[in-house]
């Protein structure tokens, strides 16, 4: 009976630790500056996450947003790896397995020529009209692409490619409200 009580005691004592706290979720949103700055924070309860995210950068046929999560682990704030989702929407498939990014306008001197990543996994659905959404972890030469062309007022195409189908977006001042202000986020400490 005491083992049982004591165990009781420290799951319940270690599961309080790891929620975040009402002051500390205000805390995070004031510091990380919330909804009008291009940052949409959530309070995921369920998951004991603190979700931090883009505005959605919408192109014709969907759009592109990027987050990532805070967790709790013994008392310490965790900062989660960032992960890019992509939403497509049209009237035909294309079954993208890569999304690749490169500048609207090439330089000499660009530090990037094309960055892209391999599509884990997406979901596919057809009850009204096509749909494809992916949501995975940014590489690092994605991340420290979409940096550069935040810090440099790039715009950028981004291809969203299958084995026969292709869908190219351009995307320009979007760029600069929504991502840039959560990749400075993401190097804030909490």
């Amino acid at each position: 009976m005491k083992k049982t009580l004591l165990y009781l005691f420290v799951v319940f004592a270690f599961s309080l630790n790891a929620q975040f706290t009402k002051q500390e979720f205000k805390e995070i949103k004031k510091k990380a500056g919330g909804f009008f700055s291009g940052v949409i924070i959530q309070h995921d309860r369920h998951a004991e996450r603190i979700w931090i995210s883009s505005k959605p950068v919408k192109f014709e046929k969907g759009f592109i947003q990027i987050y990532y999560g805070l967790k709790k682990t013994e008392g310490k704030i965790e900062k989660l790896p960032m992960r890019i989702k992509v939403h497509y929407q049209n009237s035909s498939w294309i079954f993208f397995e890569e999304v690749s990014f490169t500048f609207s306008f090439q330089k000499d001197d660009d530090k990037f020529s094309k960055v892209s990543y391999k599509v884990n996994k997406p979901l596919r659905n057809s009850s009204t009209y096509i749909r494809e959404d992916s949501d995975d972890i940014l590489n690092s030469d994605v991340f420290d692409f979409l940096k550069y062309a935040s810090e440099t007022k790039r715009w950028i195409n981004i291809r969203l490619s299958g084995n026969e189908y292709v869908q190219y977006v351009i995307l320009g001042n979007s760029l600069k409200n929504s991502i840039p202000r959560l990749l400075k986020v993401y190097d804030l400490n909490f």
